[in-house]
């Protein structure tokens, strides 16, 4: 049994980096270090790409739909607690 390689896909253009940073968005929530991350894998490598990238970010970020803050700001209401937060709201004090 013989294994192929997987092939890397086509770099993607400008337009069509934005739309699939969409469809990345519209499936959860990001930060622009994990998008910059998923994105970085569909351009060409090197300064081409980058600015590429950073032309999308910077798109999605003046349209609203990329924000650290707003995603900072979420995560934690979903449920996610530290054992200090857990402690604090139950009174219990740890040695």
């Amino acid at each position: 049994m013989t294994f192929r390689a997987k092939k890397k896909p086509e770099p993607l253009a400008e337009a069509a980096l934005y739309d699939y940073a969409l469809n990345a968005l519209g499936r959860r929530m990001r930060t622009v270090a994990e998008l910059t991350r998923l994105m970085r894998q569909r351009v060409e490598p090197g300064e081409t790409g980058q600015a590429t990238i950073n032309s999308v970010i910077a798109r999605l970020k003046e349209y609203g739909f990329l924000n650290d803050s707003d995603y900072a700001a979420t995560t934690p209401a979903c449920g996610r607690r530290t054992r200090a937060s857990a402690n604090a709201e139950s009174g219990r004090t740890w040695p």
